[in-house]
């Protein structure tokens, strides 16, 4: 190899090395889908068949030359050893699509293709698309498309359909159906009734358009049937789905209602419910198939409270307080499949003052102390002051006794009333209590007896204070005067919620310890002083008494030797609240509610001088900022807090001024808690149409072309700035009935034209019904 010579190293080749380079390439193809199950539509069985070409792109031989391909099994090669730059062909069984494969759209896929070189390991390569090589473009998956067969049909409803009238293209079947992701149309898709339904007789059904129309005089109901859909280019790809048409009845009618007999003291909730004679189809008219809306509510008569209809139970309510007087409210049932079949009634409310009941007797001397008006004892004479008291201690009726001290008074029939007996001088003489007054009946011979003694002509009691609070003392002071004999006992019966103060008792000036009997303290073998009087003096202390209330201390004047009760005296005394634990606080303001929202909004200022009234009667006059307060307005129930109701008078308003929230206003108290109350007004202006029998057509609601094309125009006045349209109806020779069907009708048709209109404040309605001139 490189000098002459023999041995070793010497006669040896000549050897050059050559660069070897093996290398293979695979291009795979996939062809189109076939229909393998014959049924039109590309899906789950259909097959793709692939071929593949693989390509000695190295520098060497490559035997042993095969493809993999995980979709395609039993691939085979026309030759398996290729030359440089020599190719082969391969192909194997056909790929069988799955759901997955339908579902994704496409089949993406790679095989592999490999040769062994004369030395070295084997070569491999990942398929490309289209040619071979590497790099950006190559050994890319063989992506092969599914065409979409994808058709849709889904359910079509109606429902508020007139069943009298019926109705043609009440929907169209192909409304919402899509074939291959686009609208259906006639020419993409064929209709037909589906094999296993029918139309019902009620329906009709039009195939080569799609529409459903209700043939009229079809009763009230559901019908429903199923079609097909089809596509036209693939018949064998359909679908199903299904129609639903909801018919009314058409036959509404509501008539008018009365209630009577309403005590207006106690009101009566549900009264009367209106659809209790309202029929649809001839049958009772229930929430479940008819709606109910008020068209015109009842007229407050000297600013009350009024009748009220609640839409969504039928019933109308009176509430307790409401003045007497007759109410009429005027409203609208509709049906349920049809809103547009309605039918207008009214209620007649008839409120009734509240009833009376009467308690008499007579305040008299008893003479030999029973406690009985017998023969020969005479009445005391007039100037006594009899009191009748609620619960609460309100008075709510008085009478004086006449000449031989009877007495009579009339009140409204209640419970737990008491009678109070003042003498002419102001002093308490007694008590008659837990009475009760029934509805115009006479409670009789509730009398007082004033009993005289040989021993005593006057026993009183009094308490040293005018009211009291808990934790507070109370000094009582009992005194007889013109007595002689003796000995006396005296016993002194504690209120509940008061305690005896130990070393507090006095009799005649002097102390003594009195004898504790339960709740009674007794003052035994007392004799009168040089005057013939007996004063004892005791302090109680208020300890668990309610406030609000009042607590009764008795007396008892006792002849200790025969036991007869000579004179019986009490005091009562006024348990005040604590005003930081017991009182419910009210402050409030009427503002300017310049967006009428019924809110106090930023830059919206009081109004100052407008009067608001509590139902006790209570006044309170805004400050100059609009701000009002009521101290203790009330003392609430201490387990659950008591409502509260505050009422602005309109009268005190600044003029054009209307309210913007709801008049009264009721509230919720609770002890020690302060709770806001705030009344809106707003200016308004006030729109006011006049209307007589001539603006309509005779004998009905409708008004006369002359004036209908009016409605707008006054529609467009309203909407220029926020008003109040009032309505006022001149009643003539037509009568009342048709007047009030006309304004309500009017009512009703300016309302419907506002909402269209989409003005941006809601329209208050005053409607009036008044007699002509």
């Amino acid at each position: 190899e490189a000098t002459n010579g023999a041995g070793a190293g010497h006669d040896d080749p000549t050897v050059t090395p050559i660069s070897q380079s093996p290398a293979i390439g695979l291009v795979k193809a996939a062809g189109t889908v076939t229909d393998a199950n014959g049924n039109g539509v590309t899906d789950a069985g259909d097959t793709i068949a692939y071929t593949f070409t693989a390509t000695n792109t190295g520098t060497v031989t490559l035997t042993g030359v095969a493809v993999t391909d995980a979709k395609v099994t039993n691939i085979a090669c026309a030759a398996t050893s290729l030359a440089p730059g020599a190719a082969t062909s391969c192909a194997g069984d056909a790929y069988v699509l799955t759901q997955a494969d339908v579902d994704a759209g496409s089949v993406s896929n790679t095989a592999t293709a490999s040769g062994t070189p004369p030395t070295g390991p084997a070569v491999t390569d990942s398929s490309d698309e289209a040619t071979n090589g590497a790099g950006a473009g190559h050994d890319d998956p063989t992506v092969t498309p599914i065409p979409s067969n994808s058709i849709v049909a889904v359910d079509d409803t109606a429902t508020g359909v007139n069943g009298a009238t019926g109705q043609s293209n009440v929907l169209n079947v192909l409304t919402g159906d899509t074939l291959n992701g686009m609208p259906a149309t006639t020419s993409m898709v064929s209709i037909a009734v589906a094999p296993a339904s029918t139309v019902p007789p009620q329906l009709t059904f039009d195939p080569a358009t799609g529409a459903v129309s209700v043939n009229p005089g079809t009763p009230a109901g559901t019908y429903s049937f199923d079609y097909t859909i089809c596509d036209v280019a693939k018949p064998a790809n359909c679908t199903t789905a299904t129609v639903s048409v909801t018919v009314g009845s058409g036959a509404i009618a509501a008539a008018d209602d009365t209630v009577s007999g309403i005590n207006s003291a106690t009101g009566m909730a549900n009264a009367i419910n209106v659809l209790t004679n309202d029929t649809l189809n001839g049958d009772a008219a229930t929430l479940a198939t008819v709606s109910l809306s008020v068209l015109t509510p009842a007229t407050p008569i000297g600013g009350g409270t009024v009748p009220v209809l609640d839409p969504a139970t039928g019933n109308v309510s009176v509430a307790a307080g409401t003045p007497a007087g007759t109410y009429t409210i005027s409203y609208e049932i509709c049906e349920v499949l049809n809103p547009a079949n309605c039918a207008t009634a009214t209620v007649t409310v008839t409120v009734d003052p509240p009833p009376v009941a009467t308690v008499t007797g007579v305040v008299f001397i008893d003479s030999n102390n029973n406690g009985v008006q017998d023969a020969g004892e005479p009445g005391a004479g007039a100037g006594y002051v009899v009191q009748l008291r609620d619960a609460t201690g309100t008075v709510v009726g008085s009478a004086v006794t006449d000449a031989d001290g009877n007495y009579s008074i009339t009140a409204p029939p209640g419970t737990d009333y008491t009678l109070v007996f003042v003498s002419a001088g102001g002093d308490e003489v007694g008590q008659i209590g837990n009475l009760t007054l029934v509805s115009g009946t006479t409670m009789v011979d509730q009398n007082l007896p004033l009993g005289v003694a040989s021993t005593a002509q006057n026993f009183t009691k009094t308490a040293g204070v005018t009211s009291a609070r808990r934790g507070e003392k109370i000094p009582y002071t009992i005194k007889a005067t013109g007595m002689t004999g003796g000995p006396f006992r005296i016993v002194d019966a504690l209120p509940a919620g008061t305690s005896y103060v130990a070393e507090s008792a006095l009799v005649n000036g002097t102390a003594v310890t009195p004898v504790v009997d339960g709740r009674s303290l007794v003052f035994d073998n007392l004799l009168p002083d040089a005057q013939g009087a007996l004063t004892v003096e005791i302090t109680v202390q208020v300890t668990g008494a309610g406030s609000g209330g009042t607590v009764t201390n008795n007396a008892s004047l006792v002849d200790a030797t025969t036991g007869q009760v000579l004179a019986r005296a009490k005091a009562v005394t006024p348990i005040a609240p604590e005003h930081v634990f017991d009182c419910g606080e009210v402050i409030g303001k009427v503002f300017d509610d310049k967006n009428r929202n019924g809110y106090q909004d930023d830059g919206e200022p009081g109004l100052p001088g407008v009067r608001v009234a509590t139902v006790k009667g209570l006044l309170v006059t805004t400050d100059k900022f609009g701000r009002f307060h009521v101290a203790c307005a009330d003392i609430p129930d201490a387990a659950i807090g008591s409502n509260f109701v505050m009422k602005l008078d309109t009268r005190t308003l600044p003029t054009g001024y209307r309210l913007t929230t709801e008049n009264p206003r009721d509230v919720r108290l609770t002890r020690g808690k302060v709770t806001k109350l705030n009344f809106g007004a707003a200016v308004t202006r006030v729109v006011r149409l006049d209307l007589k029998d001539q603006a309509f057509v005779a004998g009905s609601t409708e008004l006369a072309p002359k004036w209908a094309g009016g409605i707008d125009q006054l529609v467009a006045t309203l909407a220029s700035e926020p008003s109040t349209l009032r309505l006022t109806y001149v009643v003539g020779a037509e009568g009342k009935d048709l007047a009030r069907k006309r304004a309500a009708a009017l009512e009703k048709l300016v309302t419907a034209r506002w909402k269209k209109k989409g003005a941006d404040y809601d329209l208050p309605v005053e409607v009036r019904v008044v007699a002509g001139q």
